[in-house]
């Protein structure tokens, strides 16, 4: 789960929920402490709410991939190695 932060979003929150029987339990972790998973370049522009923006920041339990050129897109893939359990291979040592 994700709490968005659309002008800075190194100020938002990742919240990480343990999804095992028993236990549940959610973990708040700054979204700034991901900021080196980011492995693609920041473009500068934040695209929320347009034409081209699919919205997937709006849905706080949509952890899908943006293909979007905007600011948050960092946010997105740093998702995608959080689901699979990973971390970039820059950063695996």
């Amino acid at each position: 789960m994700v709490t968005s932060v659309f002008e800075h979003a190194e100020e938002g929150l990742f919240l990480l929920t343990h999804e095992c029987p028993q236990c549940h339990s959610t973990l708040a972790v700054r979204a700034k402490d991901f900021v080196t998973w980011n492995t693609g370049s920041k473009p500068g522009i934040l695209n929320f709410g347009n034409e081209s923006c699919p919205g997937h920041c709006l849905d706080n339990k949509d952890l899908d991939p943006c293909s979007a050129d905007c600011s948050m897109r960092w946010v997105r893939d740093v998702l995608q190695y959080l689901k699979a359990h990973e971390v970039p291979s820059n950063l695996d040592s």
